[in-house]
């Protein structure tokens, strides 16, 4: 199988704006692993949340979803949303941008409309000082760290996300989310089985960090009777 090109991304990038590193490229490889699934479920919107460079957001809309996909990015960094915007035009896709706290803003209005949601959340442990100062909407300022201070083990910004996982992922949707092995991804997939979902690892990655996942995570199917 030829391997899709990896998309054009505006340099140099902002300070604020996370750079594309090993956990982009895991994510990249994965959904080129998923593209068949993918289109198969024909999704018909998409979000990145936290979308940075726009590089994830922008490979997904270029070779992984169909055309009739509506793709958007959220983030609470001014300079992500501007730099994703760039990368989309330079390869030439639609990306709609949205200055915003992950998708709290999207409740009621798109209650399990998402079909698709791509998530390289802030996952490095923290303690909350560093999440909070990271953090606009509780009263820090933004910045990188935004990118990856997640608090305790790591979750705290994840697992707003998850908590909500309900109301946002459409009924056949699926969402690809980051985990690193600090974040215990045993005990995230057992909360999400409680919640009617179930967590497979779709790649995992050494990093200089420690191991890096990325995980698929889709309703549960009811027993048949």
């Amino acid at each position: 199988m030829t391997r899709c090109p990896i998309p054009e991304y505006v340099r140099p990038l902002p300070e604020s704006v996370y750079p594309p590193s090993e956990d982009t490229f895991l994510f990249m490889d994965a959904l080129e692993k998923e593209r068949n699934h993918i289109q198969t479920l024909n999704p018909l919107f998409a979000c990145e949340i936290g979308c940075g460079s726009g590089l994830i957001v922008s490979f997904f809309a270029k070779h992984i979803a169909p055309q009739s996909c509506f793709c958007f990015a959220t983030d609470i960094n001014d300079e992500c949303l501007l730099t994703t915007k760039s990368t989309s035009k330079i390869n030439k896709v639609c990306v709609d941008t949205i200055c915003c706290d992950l998708l709290t803003p999207f409740l009621p209005r798109l209650y399990r409309s998402i079909d698709v949601i791509l998530f390289n959340p802030p996952y490095v442990p923290t303690d909350e000082v560093e999440l909070m100062n990271s953090q606009p909407f509780l009263g820090g300022t933004e910045g990188i760290a935004s990118s990856w201070a997640g608090g305790r083990d790591g979750m705290e910004v994840t697992n707003r996300v998850l908590n909500d996982l309900d109301m946002y992922l459409s009924e056949n949707g699926v969402a690809y989310v980051i985990l690193l092995q600090a974040n215990k991804p045993k005990t995230i997939t057992q909360k999400l089985k409680a919640r009617g979902f179930k967590l497979t690892v779709v790649l995992k990655r050494s990093s200089q960090l420690e191991l890096l996942y990325l995980v698929k995570i889709v309703r549960l199917k009811p027993p048949h009777p």
